[in-house]
């Protein structure tokens, strides 16, 4: 049924609410995890880039002063992502019913 002229006599409309919802211990622990393992794998990637970076440095002094060529190891990183925060379907129904009562619905 629709109605867009509320309030008319005996008018009802029914609005579906349907929204994820984030606000439980569950979801709020598993952010905090989730943000603490993806702070520690950030860390040892930039640890593991800085080690490389010195590795290379190391290797082309000594090719410097071997007088040979150095050529640049290339080495790609795996981007790190943050997993989505954990959500729970949360389903409503708004109602509003004037039950015959032809007046304006105040707040």
């Amino acid at each position: 049924m629709h109605f867009w002229n509320v309030p008319r006599l005996g008018s009802f409309m029914a609005i579906p609410l349907v929204y994820k919802s984030c606000l439980s211990v569950d979801s709020f622990q598993k952010a905090f995890d989730d943000l603490t393992t993806y702070n520690e794998a950030v860390a040892k990637q930039e640890e593991e880039k800085a080690e490389h970076e010195a590795t290379q440095a190391a290797l082309k002094a000594d090719a410097e002063a071997a007088g040979t060529e150095f050529t640049h190891e290339d080495r790609t990183w795996d981007p790190i992502t943050l997993p989505p925060i954990k959500t729970e379907d949360k389903k409503y129904v708004i109602c509003l019913d004037t039950m015959g009562q032809d007046r304006i619905f105040t707040e």
